[in-house]
């Protein structure tokens, strides 16, 4: 039994080393789309100690684009949200004096310092390159989803959006909090409490075994509930890897946790 418990661990670090992390907390890609407004993402920031850092890019073609961001109230998300609107409909809801209209654009002084958007050369074509950070202060926690939208087009023979986007979104700087969303941050410490317990339970299990089998009483039913212990550990380790993973890095292994599940 102990040998089988110390392959199914090797093969989860195997596991663990092999598999490409995939985006959560980071989240990195490409949108391409036909449509004038996308969600991105979205995340339950801390009332403090939210925020998000950005580093996005798209051809001066396809401007002006922006990021949007939306917060867990009826008149915001929820009137939004698979509502039918518009663009112009879904953008009117926020308030720009509360800072959740990034214009990724370098129009003006004051828009490019907002947006740290600069114009550079790329493949012949200029680019825009728009980098920040921003910090989210509410009375309380609450679930903050970001949209890219183009409302307006400079280029009219250019239709949908095209952007190239890295984003980071934080909760203070400890481990059981920065990569985690808000609704996440117990789910780290009770996968290790449990895996600990079940560490235990698997000693004693062993120690059972050993016993039985000398007073040839090891039979199946106790081999099938070994087998259930042993597997629920299993499950238990590829999420504390999992998890763990997540909160030092800020990247999911989903591979890892779909294993676990």
């Amino acid at each position: 039994m102990v040998s089988v418990l110390s392959s199914l661990f090797v093969f989860s670090c195997i596991l663990n080393i092999l598999i490409k992390g995939t985006y959560s907390k980071w989240i990195q890609g490409t949108l391409r789309t036909q449509t004038d407004w996308e969600f991105l993402t979205r995340f339950c920031f801390l009332s403090q100690e939210g925020a998000i850092s950005y580093e996005l890019q798209y051809p001066v073609g396809y401007a002006p684009q922006e990021m949007l961001l939306y917060y867990d109230t009826p008149g915001q998300w929820d009137a939004v949200y698979n509502r039918g609107r518009n663009c112009t409909d879904s953008r009117s809801v926020l308030s720009e004096k509360n800072n959740q209209v990034i214009r990724l654009t370098e129009e003006s002084v004051n828009i490019a310092a907002y947006s740290g958007c600069v114009t550079k050369e790329r493949d012949g074509e200029p680019w825009f390159y728009c980098s920040g950070v921003r910090g989210f202060k509410s009375s309380r926690e609450r679930w903050w989803y970001i949209a890219i939208s183009r409302c307006t087009r400079n280029n009219v023979q250019l239709s949908g959006m095209y952007l190239e986007y890295k984003v980071h979104m934080t909760n203070g700087d400890d481990l059981l909090h920065q990569e985690f969303s808000a609704d996440e941050f117990y789910i780290l410490p009770v996968d290790i409490a449990f895996f600990l317990v079940y560490i235990t339970l698997c000693v004693l299990s062993i120690i059972c075994a050993i016993v039985l089998r000398v007073r040839q009483l090891f039979h199946t039913t106790y081999k099938l509930y070994l087998v259930a212990v042993f597997t629920w550990t299993f499950h238990l380790l590829l999420m504390v890897i999992a998890w763990g993973h997540h909160g030092s890095t800020g990247w999911e292994i989903r591979q890892v946790e779909s294993v676990g599940q």
